[in-house]
This record gives C-alpha cells, structure tokens and sequence, in this order.
C-alpha cells in the first residue's frame, strides 16, 4: 500500500515538483535577458527598487503559499535582470580616445593570419587589468614578431577601441569578444611595440593562476614536439600533432582552418574543443582506476582533484571550468542522496555557473553543452526504450546502439542552435560518433599516459606512436566522410524566433510522444463482476 501511495504521488507531481529547481533557473535566465535587452532605457536603479519591493512583498505574504511562490519566482526573475544589467556595464568600460602607451601580459601563443598576429593581452598597468585582442601587424624584414611567446612582457603604443563587428558579417563577433570578457581590441603597427618585464602584481588571484597555468599547459605542448620529433616527426603531419594537443591540452593554435572545416561537415567539432566530453572520459578513465571501492565520499573526493587538476594543466579555459564545476556538483548531489533528479541537478548547476558568470548565458559552449545534456535528460530513455528487444538483450550490440542514441538524444537539442550559429546540419554525425567516441577515449588516455611517461623516453615513443596513429585513422576517416556528396547541408538561415519556434515544436512533440507513451502503459479497465 505504501508503495503505490509513493507511485500514485510521483503520477501526480509534474516536472517542476519533481525538479523544484527548475522553475527558477528558468525565470533567472528570462530575467537575465530582460536585463540585457533593456540597458539603454530601463536605469539599473529601477531593477533593483523593483527586486527589493519583491523581497519586502515575498517576506509579508510568506504564509500565503500560492502568493509566495509567485513573488518568489518574479523576484528571482528581477535579481537576474538587475545580475545581467550590472554585468553590461561593468563591460562598457571608458577607453581613452587617442593612442596610449601601456604594458601587457601576452595570455596566448601569437598565431599567424595573413599579414598580422593575433593574441591576447592583460594590460595590467591600469587599476582593473583590461583582456584585450590584439592584432600585430607582422615585419617582414627582421621579423621580431616571432620572438613573442605566450608570458612575454610587452610594451605597446596603439589605440584602443571597442569591440567591433565588420558591416555585412553575418557573426557578432564584437558580442562575441564582450561575452568573453575582452574589453577593447587594437591594431598595433609593427615598430610600436617592445619586449619588456611586467609587473603582475596588480593581477588578481585568478588572473595570476591562469597565467601559471598557461605558461605550463605551454610547456606540455613543448613535450608533444619533442616526442613527435624523437619517433620520427617527418613522417606526421602538423595536422595530427594540433590534434593532440587540442584534445588532450586545449590548445587549438596548430590546427587548420581545412581540418576545422572537416570536423565541422561531420558534426564533430565539439571534439577538438576542451569540454564535458572530454572531462567525463576522464572521469571515466579515474574511476576505473580506482576499481571497487566502498569509502565513496575519499574516493570521489579523489577524483574531483584529479579532474580539477587537468583543469588547471590545460590553462583553466572558461568552457573546462564550467564543465568541471557542473561535474563536481552532480557528483556532491549525488552522494548526498540529491542527485536522483539529473534534471534538478542540471539546473542547480545552471544557477551557481550564471549566478558566478552571468556572461555565460551568451557563450555559444554553454548553450550547446548544457542543451546537449538537458537533451540526453529528456530523451535518452525513450529513445533507447525504442530499441529492439534483441538489441537490449545482447550487451555488445547495446553498447554499439548506445553510441548512436547519445548521438542522436544529444543532436535533437543541440542542432537547431549550431544550425542558427554556423549555419550548417551535418547528415553524418551518426557515422561520425562512432569513430570519434572511441577515438576520442584512446587520444586522452595515451596523450596523459605520453605525459605522465617523460621520465621514460622509451616508453613515451611507444604510446606516442600509437597516439599519432590513432588520430591519423580519425582524420583520414572523417575526411572521407566530409567529401561525401550528402555529408551535410550548408547555407542554412535561420533567426532568433525561427530558432525559437523549432524549440517549441521539438518541445510540443515530445510531449505529445510522452502522453502517447502514458495511455499505451495504461492498464485496460477489468469489467466488473457481474
């Protein structure tokens, strides 16, 4: 009796009682973008006059549970519009308005395009350090470009402008720059500049930590070269080499605007960029080597530290952190006995993450990774329940179906969105997955165990040739896969509320499908005893 009292409860209760988080994450994001959309004529006094009312209504009609909710959740909805409309302003900060002269940090390695070099620059000689993108115009004569590196000092003349995105382009790339904290960027002429020692105390904690991490993740990537070169460098290709340090280290620098396209055609370029993939195949990797282990709370404390860790060997990039923090969450929830929800615990991580970087909201890596896990959330289990009963019984052709319902979960939630951004769906993502998933594992265990193996030349050669083989086989796989005819579909338009429209159906279907589920498990009604 008890039992089906607690199942008859659970048929009652609908999504936002089983997941009472979600309701406000959902308002917190729509108050964000309120905030955002209304900077230039609603004052940032007004959100918060208005969010402090809230409080001060929500504490009076505390006991009344229906009014109590509803202010609840406004006042959720005005702390983001008022989180989001600080954040705006805090990154329109005043720049001068002719040429200065300042120093700066160099916080990537300088990269060729044409006749300039990108990287980035920390100046640090201001009272808040200001993230700028710089573009160096490179002299052909003497080439003092080539002696910058990532840590270098440097000491500029140029101009400093906001964020700018050129007429008729299709990609906001000053928004871009703004949701990824740059605050100016700058054409610098090539006898304007140079080398010099930086002071980094004005650094904070934080910017002083990604500095250190950085210039090591710089020295791991010196490793590869070194290994590559010692198991015969001439017979690989630059391609595999940039591979390997994207997918293991992050540093995507030796990477071809030809192979990025290859990557792109199939659906797979959330492989060459460091993100919960990859952490959760590390994770993967940790809890194998741990076997059978009874003190959960040492052991998964033992794990976090070890994917903290490699987030720090890869030079703390945004997207790993957010990844890791939302790891680490599910994992704590977990083990307190809260992380039966994967919905809940989704959105509880979803809150710390804007709550902490409300510019997160705007980052394309956030949007698709977490619409890539609300996807597998909601549609993993019908999907996989669709399987043939052979399949589900025999365990190698589950594991082999497995591969491609992820694929396929995660596709639904994520396609409209990299259809908006990069105009382009890809055919072949299905036959994509199954080469890169096992790949995928492969590459990050040898190019860690290539690391960890640098005391032992001998060995270090062995797994990176095997390394260099395995990406080889990945590359020429997709390749032949990108020049099939059908490959993808290119060219695709779509806008702000055609892209908001697909959700809504997606969202309207499976509904649907869900109720249709629902009626068919339905017992037939008995007739009665006559």
């Amino acid at each position: 009796m008890r039992r089906e009292y607690n199942l008859n409860k659970v048929k009652r209760d609908g999504i936002f009682q089983l997941n009472p988080l979600l309701l406000p994450v959902v308002c917190l994001i729509v108050g964000m973008v309120a905030g955002s959309k209304s900077i230039a004529f609603v004052a940032p006094a007004v959100w918060f006059y208005a969010a402090l009312a809230a409080v001060l209504l929500l504490l009076v009609a505390w006991k009344i549970a229906w009014l109590s909710k509803i202010l609840l959740l406004t006042t959720v909805f005005l702390v983001g519009a008022v989180i989001m409309g600080k954040e705006e302003r805090q990154a329109c900060r005043p720049l001068p308005p002719q040429e200065v002269t300042y120093r700066a940090v160099i916080m990537s390695e300088p990269v060729e395009h044409g006749k300039v070099v990108q990287m980035d620059l920390l100046i640090v000689d201001d009272r808040q350090p200001l993230k700028v993108k710089a573009s160096l115009l490179r002299d052909t004569v003497e080439n003092r470009y080539r002696s910058l590196h990532l840590g270098d000092g440097i000491e500029v003349c140029s101009l400093l402008e906001k964020p700018q995105t050129n007429p008729g382009a299709s990609f906001d790339y000053a928004r871009w720059l703004t949701v990824h904290g740059y605050a100016a960027q700058t054409f610098i002429y090539y006898l304007n500049w140079q080398k010099t020692t930086v002071d980094l105390t004005p650094l904070s904690w934080t910017d002083k930590l990604r500095y250190v991490s950085l210039l090591y993740r710089q020295r791991l990537v010196a490793h590869y070269h070194e290994a590559v070169n010692r198991v015969g460098g001439d017979s690989f290709s630059q391609e595999e080499l940039g591979v390997i340090a994207a997918m293991t280290l992050g540093d995507k620098t030796m990477i071809t605007s030809d192979l990025k396209d290859v990557y792109s055609i199939v659906g797979s370029s959330h492989i060459l960029a460091l993100s919960g993939l990859h952490l959760t195949i590390l994770y993967g990797i940790l809890s194998l080597l741990t076997f059978r282990r009874r003190r959960q709370w040492l052991i998964q404390g033992i794990l976090l530290l070890g994917i903290w860790t490699y987030v720090f060997l890869v030079g703390m990039p945004v997207s790993i952190v957010r990844s890791a923090l939302m790891l680490s969450i599910y994992s704590l929830m977990t083990l307190s006995g809260r992380g039966k929800s994967p919905l809940n615990t989704l959105s509880f991580a979803a809150l710390v993450i804007l709550l902490v970087q409300p510019f997160a909201l705007y980052d394309i890596g956030f949007q698709l990774s977490f619409l890539a896990v609300l996807s597998l959330v909601l549609f993993y289990r019908r999907l996989a329940g669709w399987l043939p009963s052979f399949i589900k019984r025999n365990k190698v052709l589950k594991s082999i179906a497995d591969i491609a319902v992820v694929a396929l979960a995660a596709q639904i939630g994520t396609a409209p969105l990299v259809a908006y951004y990069f105009g382009r769906f890809s055919c072949c993502f299905l036959l994509a997955n199954y080469i890169v998933t096992p790949c995928a594992f492969l590459i990050l265990s040898c190019g860690l165990l290539s690391l960890l193996l640098i005391p032992l030349p001998l060995l270090q050669g062995l797994t990176m040739q095997l390394l260099l083989r395995v990406v080889g086989f990945q590359n020429a796989a997709l390749s032949w896969l990108s020049s099939l005819s059908w490959a993808s579909i290119d060219g695709i338009r779509l806008s702000e509320l055609q892209v908001i429209f697909i959700y809504v159906t997606i969202a309207a279907l499976s509904f649907l499908v869900y109720k249709l589920g629902k009626m068919k498990e339905m017992p037939e009604a008995s007739p009665p005893n006559p």
